[in-house]
């Protein structure tokens, strides 16, 4: 039914902008659109509530329930900075990136068109549009600047500000320059939690990741207009439902991240659906996919690898050399701890249990990534010599009769990350994916791979084969 009504395209056009605009009204207007907005008619917590319970995004503040990383038995509410409409690189160097930023003022006022043509606005409102605009972009860019980059937020006690809210308020508040608290945490975190049956109270503890984020955001709010705040707001639920609305809205968002993405022409509707589909629903989108493409025979298969990179790790321990005994011990009882999450779950084949599980649904950058590829790659190499010694065939792959067993490994590896990025992408990716580009992710892993150098006669010293080596595991 998803993904029926997503690619109905009739039907959205039919609808319109109808459904949005009700949507806006009911919380007061998009200020930028709305004649005599007036600020004592919203409360700026309870949209922020709205957005994040019903599209799941976090402007101002991001709220989660996370596993205690000091105490894995205790589930804690963490909060932390939010998202941002841009990457932060170009938000916090706006004089780097112009035409980016360019992009993202023409595509709010693209959306302020397409919506004023279904309302009357006063002249001297419209003459405020770029104004607002304006405002609203620098607001963001503000916001950034208040954000930490990821290469400091890889430090793990620096993020683990463990408090009270009480704690937490008294904070805020020492920031604030007026008498008035700017942000009621009890408050908002009651109404985070108000379709459960959880109890919130000023001595629940919680975990703040950026301490100083939440001190500067009270001051920054302070300092700025209510009516730029509210319309940064609507900007920002906008940009997550826009490619669901109108073809004019779809067209204006594709031009917007063309220029991020480099694409020359839109995704297919049901592509898109199939992904709204999967991200919304996921359990229920693997279970067709079981059904089809992944018997029990593949996941067992799948279930002896992950046995085989497991013994592995725990063989490999031993050769680790920065690790003390008793840290090796630890990893190990955490070797042994892991559970399999190959394919799907048991109760994957009782649709009564799927539908249960669904009942309750209300609509220094890659540092650690390339550890874990290199780890990965390494662990995976050894896993599968490891197969070939418990017998199981090695059989010649047909056009590729005269590359070894070793050379069609890395070639398999290789092939996991091909593909084609237009400059555009590869520059989001260098500015804010924790990954490399997949060229790099490939060439970095193999040349730290002494098997590699093996397999392939690499000369000492070569490109592919450097002299300094890096091992993890």
């Amino acid at each position: 039914m998803l993904y029926k009504t997503c690619t109905n395209i009739e039907r959205l056009e039919l609808d319109g902008l109808r459904p949005l605009l009700e949507q806006f009204e009911e919380w007061g207007g998009w200020p930028l659109l709305t004649n005599d907005w007036n600020p004592h008619d919203l409360n700026w917590q309870e949209l922020l509530v709205y957005l994040s319970l019903n599209l799941d995004y976090s402007p101002l503040i991001s709220t989660s329930v996370n596993v205690d990383r000091k105490n894995s038995n205790v589930h804690v509410i963490t909060i932390d900075q939010p998202t941002l409409s841009l990457s932060r690189s170009m938000l916090v160097a706006p004089e780097l990136y112009p035409v980016q930023i360019s992009a993202l003022k023409k595509w709010i006022l693209d959306m302020a068109a397409i919506m004023g043509q279904q309302q009357t606005i006063d002249r001297e409102l419209l003459m405020q549009i770029p104004i607002e605009v304006e405002r609203m972009v620098n607001f963001e860019i503000n916001l950034a600047k208040l954000t930490s980059p990821i290469e400091l937020r890889r430090n793990g006690e620096r993020i683990y500000n463990n408090m009270t809210i009480e704690d937490l308020q008294e904070w805020t508040d020492s920031a604030s320059e007026t008498e008035e608290s700017m942000i009621d945490w009890l408050s908002l975190l009651k109404m985070l939690f108000q379709d459960t049956d959880i109890e919130i109270e000023l001595t629940e503890r919680v975990i703040v990741r950026e301490i100083d984020y939440l001190f500067n955001l009270v001051r920054l709010m302070e300092s700025t207009n209510a009516k730029t705040i509210v319309n940064f707001l609507f900007m920002r639920w906008l940009r997550v439902i826009s490619t669901e609305m109108t073809i004019d809205m779809r067209r204006a968002t594709f031009l917007f991240e063309q220029v991020f993405t480099g694409a020359q022409e839109e995704q297919i509707r049901w592509r898109d659906c199939i992904v709204t589909a999967n991200q919304a629903m996921p359990m229920a989108m693997g279970y067709i996919y079981v059904q089809q493409y992944f018997d029990d025979e593949a996941k067992q298969s799948a279930l002896e690898i992950l046995k085989n990179i497991q013994t592995t790790y725990i063989e490999q321990l031993s050769y680790v050399s920065w690790m003390d005994n008793r840290t090796k011990m630890a990893a190990q009882d955490k070797l042994n701890a892991m559970s399999p999450a190959i394919g799907y779950p048991d109760w994957y084949h009782n649709i009564t249990a799927l539908e249960t599980y669904y009942k309750n649904v209300n609509g220094l950058l890659t540092l650690g990534e390339n550890m874990a590829d290199n780890g990965g790659l390494q662990q995976a190499y050894l896993a599968y010599k490891k197969s070939l010694e418990n017998g199981n065939l090695d059989f010649k792959l047909p056009g590729f009769e005269n590359y070894t067993s070793d050379q069609l490994f890395f070639m398999g590896f290789a092939l996991n990350w091909c593909e084609a990025s237009s400059k555009e992408s590869l520059l989001q990716e260098v500015l804010s994916d924790p990954h490399a580009p997949h060229r790099f992710r490939v060439l970095g892993s193999v040349a730290n791979s002494h098997q590699f150098a093996t397999a392939f006669n690499c000369s000492p010293g070569s490109p592919m084969n450097p002299e300094q080596k890096c091992s993890f595991w």
